[in-house]
């Protein structure tokens, strides 16, 4: 599913990013899919563009925040000289268009849920992560500083 251009500047922070829902067609066009041999307990998907690469884990059956579990881990995987602007957040684009085809094809939500201590993370995830995911649940623990929990539900779509 395309941004729309007021998602792209929430996302990109009125920053024009040249051919952007390009970039991300070529990133899931790229993907590379794993699954175990039965095919029933673990599913990944791994996007990668620039340097980075992410891992997007489908762990079949189990439920957590009112969805089936997806865990992203996101990796610096190429040197320096890979990488390209804005590459976090475009695939998180890619990532999203994954949740959203997961949770259609499974007919079930989806959980997609960021949790992280990090304070430029978290940050991330107000901004260009809210005009992206437009999450559902935001959560801060005041025991612990910096720590932030960002929860989006991917539902199907009813056709």
């Amino acid at each position: 599913m395309a941004s729309t251009e007021a998602e792209k500047n929430a996302i990109f922070q009125n920053e024009s990013v040249e051919n952007a829902d390009a970039i991300v067609r070529d990133i899931l066009a790229s993907r590379v899919e794993r699954t175990t041999e039965d095919g029933k307990e673990v599913s990944d998907v791994v996007l990668q563009y620039g340097r980075k690469d992410m891992t997007i884990t489908f762990r079949h059956g189990i439920r957590l925040s009112g969805g089936l579990l997806v865990n992203m881990y996101l990796e610096n995987a190429r040197g320096e000289a890979f990488a390209k602007k804005h590459e976090t957040t475009l695939l998180y684009m890619a990532a999203k268009n994954v949740l959203e085809e997961l949770a259609n094809k499974s007919g079930q939500p989806v959980a997609y849920v960021f949790d992280t201590e990090s304070k430029a993370l978290s940050e991330w995830a107000r901004t260009q992560g809210e005009g992206l995911f437009h999450w559902d649940k935001k959560e801060s623990d005041p025991d612990k500083p910096g720590h932030s929990v960002f929860t989006k539900i991917f539902k199907p779509e009813q056709l």
